[in-house]
């Protein structure tokens, strides 16, 4: 009756000497993790309701551990409402938190939509980790400089939903 959850068999090599994220972070995830930076693809034609926007998170894993967090992205303009988000563990399950390992850059890649019926406005587009457990407790996160951030959550940018 007892039951051990193996890690996945993961071969880890160095980094690709590729582009570094085009807006570095340096916000820290509790011990687990650091957002090294990010980028964010919008439509140039300007972000409307029903357009999908892509956007590539890069982590530094920090610490094992072996709570299996869900990461979130939240496109949210307070008294407009949440306008899109994405909620789910790492690379859609295939690299869980609880088996990262120690210095491993972590790539995830998130596509938005927003709603339909999005309101035309100014948006935040927020990141952070919670358990998803029976606790769901957001991991705390500080900036670079090691202030803590409100809500568990890291604003990466200002969205402006067109008409």
């Amino acid at each position: 009756g007892d039951a051990y959850r193996l890690p996945p068999i993961k071969v880890l090599g160095e980094e690709p000497a590729g582009e570094p994220p085009g807006t570095p972070s340096g916000a820290r995830f509790g011990d687990v993790a650091t957002l090294l930076g990010y980028d964010l693809a919008l439509p140039q034609a300007g972000v409307r309701a029903g357009d999908t926007l892509t956007l590539t998170l890069v982590y530094r894993a920090e610490a094992a551990t072996p709570a299996d967090y869900t990461g979130f992205v939240h496109l949210h303009g307070g008294e407009l409402g949440m306008a899109a988000q994405h909620d789910g563990p790492p690379a859609g399950g295939n690299n869980p938190t609880w088996a990262w390992v120690p210095g491993e850059t972590i790539r995830e890649v998130v596509e938005l939509t927003v709603a339909p019926d999005a309101a035309p406005g100014r948006y935040a587009l927020r990141t952070g980790f919670y358990d998803a457990g029976a606790s769901g407790v957001r991991l705390p996160v500080v900036d670079a400089a090691g202030a803590p951030l409100p809500d568990g959550q890291v604003t990466l940018a200002e969205i402006e939903v067109l008409p």
